[in-house]
């Protein structure tokens, strides 16, 4: 799909706001639907897909970093609730 995880993300994205048989797919078979859209999962990853509703969000924890946490690397976990927080502003 995209060149970086981000633009292949949101290209998923798109694909499923667009497609409601690729999203249901998703939903029920992440790897076949994913292996659909020619993104590559590698053998034993887990893959769970879950909706966000208009009352329900999901935050989702990234593993923390291998060598601990850093400021250099805390400011980047803080960008992307940044860019949640501005997604979702009432």
């Amino acid at each position: 799909m995209g060149n970086s995880s981000n633009d292949t993300h949101a290209q998923i994205i798109s694909k499923a706001w667009q497609d409601p048989a690729f999203k249901q797919k998703l939903l029920s078979d992440p790897h076949g639907a994913l292996a659909d859209a020619g993104v590559q999962i590698p053998a034993g990853t887990n893959i769970q897909v879950h909706e966000n509703t208009s009352n329900t969000t999901h935050l989702v924890l990234p593993q923390a970093p291998a060598g601990g946490v850093t400021a250099a690397n805390s400011s980047a976990a803080g960008g992307v609730w940044c860019v949640w927080c501005a997604a979702n502003k009432s």
